[in-house]
């Protein structure tokens, strides 16, 4: 049987993909966001890759992923 729990927040909204290309096409070099845990970095290098650009994606202490831009 299958419990009905009330009053638990979801959890954050996942964040568009087009609002992480733009913020990825904005960036300098030096220059990093975070996003959370459940983000895949595998996408995250292939739209690096279409913008013609490098980054590099680390899971933080806190959960999140870090998302620097390298070139």
């Amino acid at each position: 049987m299958i419990k009905i729990e009330k009053n638990i927040t979801p959890p954050h909204p996942v964040k568009r993909r087009k609002d992480i290309t733009n913020a990825m096409a904005e960036m300098q070099p030096g220059d990093s966001f975070t996003l959370p845990t459940y983000c895949d970095p595998n996408s995250l290098y292939i739209r690096a890759q279409r913008l013609g650009i490098k980054i590099s994606a680390r899971k933080q202490r806190d959960g999140n992923i870090r998302v620097w831009r390298m070139s």
